[in-house]
């Protein structure tokens, strides 16, 4: 998928992506729906799952969404076939080209994107930067424009543009989602208090560890009892 996206020349390359999000838990998508949008992509933002976020205490704003993200949004439910006939009506009006970008790449390394970007003809700088921290093997030329630049470990670079985006996650999310206190949120929230305590946690998997232990060795007594009375009846009537 990375590879199709970078590569404009691939046959699969595509003009448009649409980003399925589950509604119910948008974080990790959005950080997808960021990326795409900051390579360029024409992108719509699907929020699938959205008939459910009222059970799980969320109210979502799709307009600040847009507003925020600077692409389309737009609710959709796979399961009950609701929003399918608005997605294809926008992908067929034509998608409008992101209004705004996520994440600036180091000032230190813009030079070689701006030289990266004019060379392989890209879309945008992100995607430039992209090509300059992929791994050697897939773009062999760029290995002195890697070193001129300074990028000895690109795993660094990748670890902090996911920090400065999560950060730039949160706060949209505070922004365009609402929480409430449903009854089955308040629920999940005081188990996962009580399951995930320092102490708490561990004193309760003690107890289903000796649960189980008990099941094998003391409960299943009974069933092998009455399985032995059976077959010593069974002999008896065979013999």
């Amino acid at each position: 998928t990375v590879d199709v996206l970078r590569r404009a020349q691939d046959p699969d390359h595509p003009e448009v992506v649409v980003v399925v999000a589950d509604a119910t838990n948008l974080k990790p998508s959005l950080l997808i729906a960021m990326q795409v949008i900051d390579l360029g992509f024409r992108t719509v933002l699907a929020l699938n799952m959205a008939d459910q976020v009222g059970r799980y205490g969320l109210q979502i704003d799709g307009r600040a969404l847009e507003r925020l993200l600077g692409v389309p949004v737009v609710r959709t439910s796979a399961l009950k076939d609701r929003g399918i006939g608005e997605l294809r009506g926008l992908l067929a009006a034509g998608v409008p080209l992101p209004q705004r970008t996520h994440f600036r790449v180091p000032e230190g390394l813009l030079p070689a994107v701006q030289a990266v970007r004019q060379a392989y003809g890209l879309r945008s700088d992100y995607l430039a930067y992209q090509y300059l921290l992929s791994p050697p093997f897939q773009y062999p030329e760029l290995r002195e424009r890697r070193a001129a630049a300074g990028i000895a470990n690109a795993q660094d670079l990748i670890s902090n543009e996911i920090t400065v985006r999560y950060d730039r996650i949160s706060d949209l999310l505070a922004e365009a989602v609402q929480e409430t206190a449903s009854p089955s949120r308040r629920l999940s929230a005081r188990l996962d208090a009580a399951l995930l305590h320092p102490v708490g946690g561990y004193l309760v998997l003690l107890a289903l560890l000796f649960l189980m232990f008990q099941a094998i060795f003391t409960w299943a007594a009974y069933p092998m009892e009455w399985l032995y009375a059976g077959m010593a009846a069974l002999s008896g009537q065979v013999e």
